[in-house]
């Protein structure tokens, strides 16, 4: 009777322990196998670590490009790679921001004052990072590509405002300074043309009062014209309303403005200017020839007696 229990009971320690090792496995893939080749973990362990590098690689260089990465993408940063998940999370969220701005902005002038600042605040970021001694290389160039993948990322949220045509509906300062001039003079018209017909009708007023007659005549004109055309439209206080200005249609969409053509070349000097910078420092460092005291009075003891005289390049 005792067996079949301490078989049972066997049996279930051998379950758990499969069990635990399947957790293992499964929270660390690279644990090695039982009786496995420790080479063929080595090699294993080396492509698992080549697989790794290659997406951070490519999801790198997405966020270097300014793109949004995907909840995938997002999500394998968290496992794998915190601090670049942070650098995302906060790229995102000012991408989020400066959309918003753009949206508040009234004018295009504002939409490119808006854009050069911000560039130009990188650039003065990266002279910083650039320019400091007390940086590693290595930490320099992370930081630098953080810096130009934050421009990149609102170079691309300003391509997207002006393609959604939003940009194209925004009237241009000169424009409305224009029908600020013409509400004006829509204004002065208008109150011109109310005095002058009050004027006329107080005169033909006194006229008729001169000849005799009680009613007041109609001012001159005013069976040939319309009521309409001849009392111009007032407000509550009286005063005349001006009329609304007709903006002249705007180019069509796609044709960029001189202003527009200017914007854009200052925005793509500022991103010129830290692709520089970025490549200054992801170049190597030039190799320098070193010479031993002993090794430069020998060069020069040649360059003295070779000087003046033609040296021969046959074997």
């Amino acid at each position: 009777m005792a067996l079949p229990i301490i078989g049972s009971v066997h049996q279930t320690m051998q379950m758990m322990k499969l069990n635990m090792k399947w957790q293992q496995r499964k929270s660390n893939p690279l644990m090695p196998r039982e009786d496995e080749d420790p080479e063929i973990t080595r090699l294993r362990k080396q492509a698992e670590d080549v697989r790794k590098s290659n997406a951070l690689a490519a999801i790198r260089g997405k966020m270097l490009s300014g793109a949004d990465l995907t909840p995938e993408e997002m999500e394998y940063l968290k496992v794998n790679n915190p601090q670049m998940y942070q650098q995302a999370v906060e790229a995102r969220q000012e991408r989020e921001a400066y959309k918003k701005q753009l949206e508040n902005c009234k004018t295009q002038e504002e939409v490119d004052r808006l854009h050069i600042n911000r560039l130009q605040s990188f650039v003065s970021q990266a002279k910083t990072i650039s320019n400091n001694p007390n940086i590693p290389k290595a930490q320099k160039k992370a930081l630098l590509e953080g810096i130009m993948g934050r421009a990149m990322g609102i170079q691309s949220v300003k391509q997207k405002f002006v393609q959604s045509g939003r940009y194209e509906r925004l009237p241009s300062e000169e424009e409305i300074r224009k029908e600020e001039r013409e509400r004006a003079e829509q204004l002065e018209q208008a109150a011109e043309e109310q005095a002058a017909a009050e004027q006329e009708r107080q005169e033909q007023t006194e006229a008729a009062e001169g000849d005799g007659s009680t009613e007041p005549l109609p001012p001159s004109g005013a069976a040939e014209q319309e009521p309409e055309q001849t009392q111009p439209a007032t407000d509550e206080t009286g005063k005349p309303k001006p009329q609304p200005v007709q903006r002249k249609s705007r180019q069509a969409a796609g044709k960029s403005t001189p202003k527009r053509i200017a914007a854009g070349e200052h925005g793509k000097a500022h991103l010129d200017q830290l692709a520089r910078m970025l490549a200054e420092v992801s170049l190597p460092q030039p190799q320098t020839k070193t010479y031993t005291p002993r090794g430069a009075m020998a060069d020069e003891a040649l360059l003295r007696r070779t000087k003046g005289r033609k040296i021969s390049t046959k074997a």
